[in-house]
């Protein structure tokens, strides 16, 4: 992960990080602080001697319940060995994807559970790599250039989120028994339901005169969705998913290693990795996207779009309908997802928007979602 670092020299937790890992094939010279984790700290760590494979830094997580890009927020710190997990336990088919040329791996968990310390893992690392996110906005100006390989990329994303959503509804599935555990202990799964669900609600005190009129609406939302989730494994269209994917959270080479290599996108932080609707994870891209061009102007970001909600089939009239709550919903994080400062008027509108799209997405009002602003954008519903 090619992402801004600060020497760790001075903190606390690299010290013990390195000691502890000091008696592992994994034992590290130093550790960097990479910038950007919200749930996590994150560091690159290089080997003292390099893997049988020549790999010579790994990346290493640590997890506290209290975040350190979240402030008040708590989360279970059995999010990182459930990510381990969920890793370990995907098929090649979708840890290992090729499409037309674009392959889609994960990160390798190399060490689960350091003897003697709690909640910090070991994984793959992949050196000279730009999140998707700061690829996009890198190149803003290159967009006749860049349009096919947004959309390649876009439809490469979709086609492995279907692929990874065919194995995540099977009963077979071996992350499922994993989200069994997780509902069992009621911790990273309730706290991610609670934290989606919940933000509209809390949107309505920052936002009364946009949102005002919403909350029994709101409500019914999260009643119905844990309705749903009540009802897994038979509920249709539930299964595993990611849980967190965003632009944030998918890497691709930078720019040099790009024109040499066939594209490679990594999809890394499966920590929220969770039973639900499988069509969060197609809105939550579609929104960090979306927000991606409405606040940056970032018009690759449009062709990516598009080219996921093809490669992802979505495109039924009442799956566009739900899946148009869900973009909504997401579109209300904003202020995590993308955190500005952004002008009011550009807030206000974007609320509004994301209110539209629940509103007509729970009536099932196509007309309505013809109209609205994101998918005109698309030119898909």
């Amino acid at each position: 992960m090619n992402q801004p670092q600060r020497n760790a020299s001075n903190d606390p937790l690299a010290g013990d990080i390195l000691q502890w890992l000091s008696t592992t094939e994994y034992a590290c010279s130093s550790l960097s602080r990479l910038e950007g984790g919200i749930l996590n700290y994150v560091y690159r760590g290089a080997l003292l001697r390099p893997l049988s494979d020549g790999t010579a830094t790994v990346i290493i997580k640590h997890a506290e319940e209290r975040m350190p890009g979240l402030e008040g927020y708590i989360l279970s710190t059995m999010r990182n060995h459930f990510e381990a997990e969920m890793i370990r336990g995907l098929p090649p088919a979708v840890s290992d994807y090729r499409t037309k040329g674009v392959e889609v791996v994960v990160p390798k968990a190399y060490l689960v559970d350091i003897p003697a310390i709690v909640n910090t893992q070991v994984f793959e690392d992949f050196q000279s790599q730009l999140t998707l996110r700061d690829n996009i906005l890198s190149r803003a100006h290159e967009v006749e250039q860049s349009t096919e390989l947004a959309m390649r990329l876009g439809s490469a994303l979709g086609s492995w989120v279907r692929c990874l959503h065919i194995w995540g509804a099977q009963d077979s599935c071996p992350g499922k028994s994993c989200g069994g555990k997780l509902l069992e202990k009621h911790s990273v799964q309730e706290s991610s339901f609670d934290f989606y669900y919940g933000n509209p609600l809390q949107k309505l005190a920052a936002f009364p005169d946009i949102l005002g009129g919403c909350e029994d609406m709101f409500l019914q939302i999260k009643q119905q969705a844990a309705a749903d989730v009540a009802l897994w494994p038979s509920k249709e269209g539930f299964g595993m998913i990611h849980g967190d994917l965003s632009t944030k959270n998918i890497l691709i080479q930078a720019e040099a290693e790009l024109r040499m290599q066939k594209p490679r996108l990594v999809i890394i932080d499966w920590e929220l990795a969770q039973l639900n609707s499988q069509l969060r994870d197609i809105a939550q891209l579609l929104a960090d996207l979306f927000l991606l061009q409405y606040f940056e102007s970032a018009e690759l970001a449009v062709s990516v779009m598009k080219g996921f909600l093809q490669g992802s089939c979505c495109s039924q009239p009442e799956e566009l309908a739900s899946l148009s709550v869900h973009v909504g919903l997401h579109l209300l994080l904003f202020d995590i997802t993308l955190p500005g400062p952004y002008q009011t008027g550009r807030i206000n509108h974007l609320v509004s928007l994301a209110r539209d799209l629940i509103v007509a997405g729970w009536e099932r009002d196509h007309q309505k979602l013809q109209l609205n602003e994101f998918w005109a954008l698309l030119r898909t519903v």
